[in-house]
C-alpha cells in the first residue's frame, strides 16, 4: 500500500482595505472598535477585557 503524502497548508495573505490608522494609546477595557490598523502598537500588559475589535489589523 502506498504511503499517504501530507501537504503543507497554504493560507492566502489577508489584505484589509480602508483601515484607519490608530496608535492604540486610547484603547480601553470594553471598547468597541472597527476597521482600525494598529501598526507597531505595544499592547503588552494592557487590560482589554470585554473589548470588541472587528476587522482590525495588528502588525
Amino acid at each position: 500500500m502506498a504511503k499517504a503524502t501530507i501537504r503543507k497548508a497554504l493560507i492566502d495573505r489577508i489584505i484589509l482595505h480602508d483601515r484607519v490608522d490608530d496608535d492604540g494609546v486610547s484603547l480601553r477595557s470594553g471598547d468597541a472598535r472597527e476597521a482600525e490598523r494598529y501598526a507597531g502598537s505595544d499592547l503588552d500588559g494592557r487590560d482589554l477585557t470585554g473589548s470588541t475589535l472587528k476587522e482590525c489589523e495588528f502588525s
